[in-house]
C-alpha cells in the first residue's frame, strides 16, 4: 500500500538592514530595547492527540529553518532528530527555532516501510529573491524504525515498535545564496510511504 502526505517548509531571512555581521549587535540591542517589560505574565498550554489508523501516514510537524542572516552565502544544516538543531556555515547567523518535519505512521511490527523523499533528495523554497534549495534531504526514523538501507530517494526501514506506530523526521541542508533577498521563503514537498 502506498500513502503520500505533503509537508510545508519555511526559512526566514531577517532583512531589516542587518545583513552585515558587524550590524548584528545593533540588531540584538534594538530587539532588546524594543521589547516591552511586563510586571506579570501568564502562560497557556495546548494539548493535542493524533489518531493514526493502520497503513496510514500523517504529518505531525512542518519543517522550519528559523531566521537567517547571511553575509556571503552558505548553508544551514538542520538535523532530523527529536531535538533538532541548526548548524550554520561561517557566513551565516541563525536564530529562532529549528524544527524537523515529523510524520507519523501505523503499520505492523516487523514489516518493512519504504520512505520516499522528494525526487533528487531536494526541496525548492521560493520567496522574494532567487530560489533556495534544501539539498540533500535527510531522514531519521529511530527508535520506532530500524534502518535497513537507502537507494536513491528510497529509505527502507523495518517497524520495530511492537504497536506498529512510528515517527520519522525530515531535515536537510539549506543552501543560502550570497546576497539572498530578505523575506520569507516557503515550499511544499511530498513524502510517500510504501508498506510491505
Amino acid at each position: 500500500m502506498t500513502v503520500a502526505v505533503s509537508g510545508i517548509i519555511g526559512a526566514r531571512r531577517n532583512g531589516r538592514g542587518c545583513s552585515a555581521l558587524l550590524r548584528l549587535a545593533i540588531c540584538i540591542a534594538t530587539a532588546i530595547i524594543s521589547t516591552p517589560l511586563h510586571a506579570s505574565s501568564s502562560d497557556a498550554a495546548e494539548s493535542e492527540a493524533i489518531l493514526l489508523q493502520r497503513l496510514t501516514l500523517t504529518k505531525v510537524e512542518d519543517l522550519d529553518f528559523g531566521q537567517i542572516i547571511e553575509n556571503g552565502g552558505g548553508t544551514v544544516v538542520l538535523s532530523p532528530d527529536p531535538n533538532p538543531s541548526c548548524a550554520p556555515s561561517a557566513n551565516i547567523i541563525h536564530s529562532g527555532t529549528c524544527q524537523a518535519a515529523v510524520f507519523g505512521g501505523a503499520g505492523t511490527s516487523g514489516r518493512l516501510v519504504n520512505i520516499l523523499v522528494p525526487v533528487g533528495r531536494r526541496i525548492v523554497l521560493t520567496g522574494p529573491g532567487a530560489d533556495m534549495e534544501i539539498n540533500p534531504v535527510t531522514v531519521s526514523a529511530s527508535p520506532d524504525l530500524q534502518y535497513w538501507f537507502r537507494i536513491g530517494r528510497s529509505h527502507i526501514h523495518r517497524i520495530v515498535n511492537p504497536t506498529g506506530i512510528f515517527l520519522f523526521r525530515i531535515g536537510g541542508t539549506l543552501q543560502v545564496g550570497a546576497n539572498q533577498t530578505p523575506g520569507l521563503y516557503t515550499g511544499a514537498f511530498d513524502i510517500q510511504v510504501d508498506y510491505y
